[in-house]
């Protein structure tokens, strides 16, 4: 709970920052959220500034409650063993990118980098299943079946790196709709825990984001 209020109050400082900086020459702004990445474990909430004709700066609010799991199995002379890895992420990122388009802010296509670092729970479950029909004819009938659980938790894990991409952007109105990706470079992780592709030394990344523009 601690760290998650350090988290809050870093960040909302960190939000300050970059919209005073931009308060002098912003002319539009735009708040987007991304209504499919819950499906995908991930709530993005993301405000958007102007500082130039073509020119925009992105601050991103990133809630992850993220599970990822691998199945395996392997049959050999009628013995059937089976595995099964399931990891949780769960945490918070924040992250500034800087975007230049290259008609107008807020419309056409864009390119865009920046930095991120947030504080992540970490746990895997590891699940080894083995089915033994020849256990019957030895010494040891009830090793017929035999199952084994490992399960390790990593606290407060502080994550950093940088992104490039690039998508496009249409707004209309008040509404906005964007689509994006591209890569991350995930440099930091305080205790080198990566079970996961998003949490790789390069993982890609992706967004669809719909919201309003205002001025």
């Amino acid at each position: 709970m601690k760290n998650q209020v350090q988290f809050s109050a870093f960040t909302l400082s960190f939000s300050l920052v970059i919209f005073f900086s931009c308060a002098l020459n912003a002319q539009e702004n735009a708040i987007k959220i991304t209504p499919f990445q819950p499906l995908l474990g991930k709530f993005t909430a993301q405000y958007e500034r102007s500082f130039s004709p073509k020119n925009t700066v992105v601050f991103e609010i990133q809630k992850w409650n993220e599970r990822r799991e691998t199945n395996a199995g392997l049959a050999i002379l009628g013995i059937f063993v089976s595995s099964s890895d399931v990891t949780t992420t769960k945490g918070y990122r924040a992250q500034c990118l800087v975007r230049q388009y290259t008609k107008q802010a807020f419309n056409g296509t864009f390119i865009e980098g920046g930095g991120y670092f947030g504080k992540h729970d970490i746990e895997t479950r590891t699940e080894t299943s083995s089915l033994n029909p020849f256990s019957w004819f030895g010494s040891d009938p009830l090793s017929f079946y035999q199952n084994q659980v490992s399960t390790k938790r990593y606290d407060d894990v502080s994550v950093a790196g940088l992104k490039v991409g690039a998508g496009w952007q249409k707004s209309k109105g008040s509404l906005t709709f964007e689509c994006s990706g591209g890569l991350n470079i995930n440099a930091y992780n305080s205790q080198n825990i990566r079970p996961t592709l998003s949490l790789k030394p390069v993982s890609p990344y992706g967004r669809i984001a719909v919201g309003f523009r205002f001025k």
